[in-house]
């Protein structure tokens, strides 16, 4: 037998063996070309996904600039911003690196010089919308084909004034609240006011504009502290006084104090605001002080201190056979916004003669002097005629949709009819007001009612008193005169309340590592009211790390924003706004931690 033609036990022959190994070679040689398209077509990705990654990033430190840095001769610059620009960036991955080119582009969007290049500093004439900002990256050579990462972006003219950091109002003073001993005032008319400019911008700063509004939020000052002052001697720090006119104590109240600085070509930028109550002493006396007297009873009435930190006023009386007034007050009146302040005694003897001082008592229980004396003589009335019914009138919402929401209801005077002989006509005493909050099914007697009649031909009441958005009220107007004779009928009115303005505030929870539960609440931790058309988040709100999530807040309200790190069961909490009451819809961001 010839060995040579048999196969092995455990094996291939040689002929077979060569046969196997000229089709693995032609197999192999086929995949080589598909081995390598593979591995470029990788290299391709990997090469695109870092020019979109360097875009996205050049995109985002163009987004932090000043808009008046945001030029093309900038951006191109490898000198510009600390190097975080320029027509070239090196990427290194482990032993090789590659090259990226960077071209910018920037143009303007409406106004004189819409659709040019925004070339350097001096472009343009301000009257442009915002800037488009393109960014397009892509490397040379290897891999084929190159790709191009093109990412654009706008930016708004808002963002193009000087920055401004704090504003410092001085000097404040603690201790002057005996609620609240930690709480800060103002307790001097002579105010110093400090702007201060971020260091980046306090070179291109022209001037710094400060606004003083009163406490009855009318603007009643605008000053400006130019960089060509002599006052001037701290870059970014603009320092302007100002003094509030009148005596001491007639002015107090609660004060806010605005700064916006200006670019040097014209741009403002954003606003700082601080809030704070004017303390300097008591309130002045009282004015306009009036008795009306009828069967066993006193109506006063007086004018509405202008003192804006006025919280009550004291009613003192000297009745008959009295040397002085009481050391104590006969009754108070807490003061309402918008109403006539008065006060009845009754329980009197007629024939007998009263009289009657009232002082104002401010926020921190300083109480002003007495008010000049009134007298008033009840008296038995036989009067049994009521007056003529209120017939003609109307209510309409009045004033903003910033809380507290309103509704001034007007009518025409009327007489009181006269009496039969003997019996003399006692005249009218007032107008009382109802409202109903449920469609006119039950009504109740509101605060400042009645209002007294002066023999005018018209009266206003503006209602302020716990109003909800978009509900309808009726109210009843009710002639009353001196005898207590109501008119046998009364006018009703209806109107419908605006709805709120809102501000847009943004919870946003800056930790790096981790997700944290956002909520917002009244100042005393209850749970936020419900109104019309707005939906917030659920409380609490779970958000991601360097996320946030917005809330729709009423303005004219104070809030506080809640933020608890997950896993932990402490809830941290920052006032909204810092400064006190949301005055605006200027959106509000608030950052933990």
């Amino acid at each position: 037998m010839n060995s040579h033609s048999r196969r092995g036990a455990a094996g291939f022959s040689f002929v077979e063996l060569l046969v196997t190994t000229i089709i693995a070679g032609i197999a192999f040689s086929a995949m080589v070309p598909l081995f390598v398209s593979a591995s470029q077509k990788g290299a391709g990705e990997t090469a695109r996904n870092v020019a979109l990654n360097l875009a996205q990033d050049k995109v985002e430190k163009i987004r932090q600039l000043d808009y008046d840095q945001i030029t093309e001769l900038n951006l191109s610059s490898t000198a510009f911003s600390g190097g975080g620009f320029g027509p070239t960036v090196t990427v290194s991955s482990g032993s090789s690196s590659k090259t990226y080119h960077v071209d910018y582009s920037v143009t303007f969007v409406g106004g004189t010089f819409a659709g040019q290049h925004v070339v350097n500093y001096t472009s343009g004439n301000k009257t442009e919308t915002y800037k488009l900002v393109s960014v397009d990256v892509y490397w040379t050579g290897s891999p084929k084909p190159v790709k191009h990462a093109f990412l654009q972006t706008i930016v708004y003219k808002q963002y193009s004034g000087a920055y401004t950091n704090a504003l410092s109002v001085l000097p404040t003073a603690s201790g002057i609240d005996p609620n609240d001993a930690s709480r800060l005032f103002l307790n001097s008319y002579t105010i110093a006011l400090t702007a201060f400019v971020n260091d980046a911008d306090a070179l291109s700063t022209k001037n710094v504009t400060f606004t003083v509004f009163n406490s009855s939020g009318a603007q009643i000052a605008k000053l400006v502290r130019y960089v060509t002052d002599p006052q001037y001697t701290t870059p970014g720090t603009f320092t302007q006084t100002y003094t509030i006119v009148g005596a001491a104590g007639s002015q107090d109240g609660t004060y806010t104090f605005k700064a916006t600085a200006v670019s040097k070509r014209g741009y403002e930028g954003n606003t700082a605001e601080t809030t704070l109550p004017v303390e300097t002493g008591a309130p002045p006396a009282t004015t306009g002080l009036t008795a009306t007297a009828s069967d066993q009873k006193v109506t006063l009435a007086w004018n509405q201190s202008a003192t804006g930190d006025v919280a009550k006023y004291e009613v003192y009386r000297k009745g008959p056979g009295d040397p002085t007034y009481g050391t104590s007050p006969i009754g108070t009146v807490d003061v309402v916004t918008g109403w006539v302040p008065g006060f009845t005694d009754t329980g009197l003897t007629n024939g007998q003669t009263y009289s009657y001082k009232v002082l104002a008592v401010d926020w921190v229980r300083n109480s002003g002097p007495l008010s000049a004396e009134v007298s008033a003589t009840p008296y038995v009335s036989q009067d049994d005629v009521p007056p003529y019914s209120v017939t003609a009138g109307s209510a309409a919402t009045t004033g903003t949709q910033a809380p507290p929401l309103k509704i001034r209801i007007t009518w025409t005077g009327v007489t009181d009819q006269t009496s039969p002989s003997p019996k003399p006509t006692s005249g009218m005493y007032g107008y009382r007001i109802y409202r109903s909050d449920d469609s006119g099914v039950t009504y109740a007697e509101l605060p400042g009612s009645p209002v007294l009649d002066t023999g005018a031909a018209s009266y206003t009441y503006d209602d302020g008193s716990n109003l909800r958005p978009l509900k309808a009220y009726y109210y009843k107007i009710v002639a009353v005169d001196n005898a207590n004779n109501f008119a046998t009928s009364a006018l009703v009115v209806s109107a419908t309340t605006l709805n709120y303005q809102y501000c847009t505030v943004t919870v946003y929870n800056s930790n790096t590592t981790t997700g944290a539960s956002l909520k917002v609440t009244n100042p005393d931790g209850t749970a936020l009211d419900t109104w019309p058309g707005i939906t917030n988040p659920t409380s609490p709100y779970s958000v991601a790390k360097k996320k946030g999530a917005d809330w729709y807040l009423p303005v004219g309200f104070s809030f506080k924003a809640w933020y608890e790190l997950d896993g932990t069961t402490t809830w941290s909490s920052k006032p909204i706004p810092a400064s006190g009451n949301i005055l605006s819809t200027t959106p509000i961001t608030i950052t933990f931690p």
